[in-house]
């Protein structure tokens, strides 16, 4: 049967995630310290025991000028003896209904494997433009980090959870400030996101990293560390300081591996650091100040429309503008059939209607449309031959600036 976990059940979740995903004991450990105490648990049990599971663990988003709640999806996991039996999709199709009658807008994921959502509507709508380093463990490095030591206007140090509460605080107005000058839809921080945040770097070897000019607070780094390979799971800086904080992160990691701060599996002398920052949004222009090997972009977050009304009532249009629309959608029944869509400056008056569709959509060409906009190549091809009904949804303004990046 199916059934929302109570805490007694935790034993059987952990022992399912441990079979399922290759996380460390470590990071096992955060993610249920951390995430388990506040996230809903969905779970299939055949007799007494646990088949499947999907965890939904929720983050206050702005979305727009807007605070909204979503649940972020993870941890969707089906025993190995119990796979090929159509329990994902039983489980996904509830946890989205129950959703849809909690008036939730959205809904977004981290896929393993994009075909395994696409089926349920998912579409990628958040792109990570990465950026890798290489930095070697050589008879050069020493002298060039003594050079770049003395060099650097910027200080940091790192925030653990003895940091005083006034420097989380500064980290939050930070961040605040900074995020919806650049996006539309990015989670909330707080003060127990970074919290959060700094244990989870922990877990994995690695730090979260205050930059400083003089006492102020101008950016912070985050990273994660496996083996001989660094990952910056974020990076966010002031825009003025940004040639120096890339000088200041460079200089880090060349001091990091002249220590052998990293112990491999072998344990062995780390020769090299490949270092990669999963965004560059905040430090673009870095392969001008530092050698990067390879810039790529990189689809993370794939989402998708939960309560079509919600959601569609809160979209914007530069100007005037309607549609009459049929949507479909096979997982949440109560989305299908055909609206007149009013949009203007202020939002969208959403109505069913039984007029005649101008234009037929799925809920994942939907979720496109009004995440990534009208030029999508997925729904471009639909309005191709109606340069007008082009010309109308061109009006609608979609979030398309988005910034996802947490991991679970």
């Amino acid at each position: 049967m199916r059934e929302y976990v109570d805490k007694k059940k935790e034993e059987d979740i952990y022992e399912l995630w441990r079979e399922c995903f290759f996380d460390t004991a470590e990071y096992t450990d955060f993610y249920f310290r951390y995430k388990v105490v506040s996230n809903t648990i969905i779970t299939l049990y055949h007799e007494d025991i646990l088949t499947s599971m999907l965890h939904l663990n929720p983050y206050r988003i702005r979305l727009g000028n807007r605070e909204i709640l979503s649940n972020y999806i993870v941890g969707v996991a089906t025993k190995k003896t119990y796979r090929r039996r159509g329990l994902m999709r039983k489980i996904l199709t509830d946890a989205l209904n129950d959703m849809y009658n909690k008036n939730m807008e959205f809904t977004y994921l981290m896929p393993a494997a994009e075909k395994i959502y696409y089926p349920y509507s998912f579409r990628y709508v958040y792109t990570q433009n990465r950026a890798k380093f290489r930095i070697e463990n050589n008879d050069d490095l020493k002298k060039e980090t003594n050079q770049l030591k003395h060099n650097i206007q910027l200080t940091f140090t790192p925030l653990t959870i003895y940091s005083e509460e006034r420097v989380y605080e500064e980290l939050v107005n930070l961040a605040n400030d900074l995020l919806p000058q650049n996006f539309d839809c990015y989670v909330i921080r707080d003060i127990d996101y970074y919290l959060e945040l700094q244990a989870e770097m922990k877990s994995t070897g690695g730090e979260l990293i205050l930059l400083y000019r003089k006492e102020r607070i101008i950016g912070y780094y985050s990273y994660m560390v496996n083996g001989d390979e660094v990952e910056i799971s974020e990076c966010v800086v002031l825009p003025e300081e940004k040639v120096e904080a890339i000088k200041v992160i460079y200089y880090y990691f060349c001091e990091y591996l002249c220590h052998k701060k990293i112990s491999n599996k072998d344990e062995n002398d780390v020769e090299k650091l490949m270092v990669t920052f999963l965004e560059t949004h905040f430090i673009k222009g870095l392969e001008k100040i530092i050698s990067v090997d390879k810039l790529v972009k990189t689809p993370i977050i794939m989402a998708r429309i939960v309560h079509l009304v919600e959601f569609v009532q809160h979209i914007k249009a530069k100007t005037a503008t309607s549609i009459i629309l049929k949507v479909k959608d096979n997982d949440i029944k109560q989305n299908e059939g055909t609206y007149e869509l009013n949009f203007n400056p202020s939002g969208c008056e959403v109505k069913r209607t039984d007029k005649k569709e101008e234009l037929t959509l799925s809920i994942a060409e939907l979720t496109l449309l009004l995440f990534q906009g009208v030029k999508h190549k997925e729904i471009e091809t639909l309005y191709q031959s109606n340069s007008e009904l082009e010309e109308r949804l061109s009006l609608i303004i979609p979030y398309s600036r988005l910034y996802i990046n947490e991991i679970v």
